[in-house]
Protein backbone atom coordinates (compact mmCIF):
# COMPACT_ATOMS: atom_id res chain seq x y z
CA UNK A 1 0.00 0.00 0.00
CA UNK A 2 1.13 3.55 -0.73
CA UNK A 3 1.49 6.13 1.68
CA UNK A 4 -0.88 8.34 -0.69
CA UNK A 5 -3.77 4.87 -0.46
CA UNK A 6 -3.00 5.17 3.34
CA UNK A 7 -4.20 8.30 3.45
CA UNK A 8 -7.37 8.51 1.48
CA UNK A 9 -8.41 5.35 3.33
CA UNK A 10 -7.55 6.95 6.49
CA UNK A 11 -9.53 10.09 5.60
CA UNK A 12 -12.50 8.09 4.32
CA UNK A 13 -12.24 4.96 6.96
CA UNK A 14 -10.35 7.09 9.74
CA UNK A 15 -7.73 3.80 9.45
CA UNK A 16 -5.29 2.96 6.75
CA UNK A 17 -7.51 -0.37 5.80
CA UNK A 18 -11.33 -0.67 6.62
CA UNK A 19 -10.91 -3.77 8.39
CA UNK A 20 -8.99 -1.83 10.49
CA UNK A 21 -11.58 0.80 11.49
CA UNK A 22 -12.62 -1.34 15.03
CA UNK A 23 -8.83 -1.57 16.06
CA UNK A 24 -8.25 2.05 16.03
CA UNK A 25 -9.15 4.06 19.11
CA UNK A 26 -10.21 7.92 19.70
CA UNK A 27 -7.68 10.66 19.45
CA UNK A 28 -6.85 11.97 23.22
CA UNK A 29 -7.62 15.34 23.67
CA UNK A 30 -3.64 15.98 23.65
CA UNK A 31 -2.90 14.76 20.47
CA UNK A 32 -4.76 16.85 18.09
CA UNK A 33 -2.67 19.16 16.45
CA UNK A 34 -4.24 22.43 17.98
CA UNK A 35 -3.14 21.43 21.43
CA UNK A 36 0.26 20.61 20.31
CA UNK A 37 0.63 24.23 19.29
CA UNK A 38 -0.68 26.01 22.64
CA UNK A 39 1.90 23.43 24.57
CA UNK A 40 4.80 24.24 21.99
CA UNK A 41 4.23 28.44 21.72
CA UNK A 42 3.56 28.13 26.14
CA UNK A 43 7.44 26.89 26.58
Amino acid sequence: MSLNEAKANFSQYGAIKKEFVQEVRAPLPEEFPAHHMRVARSR
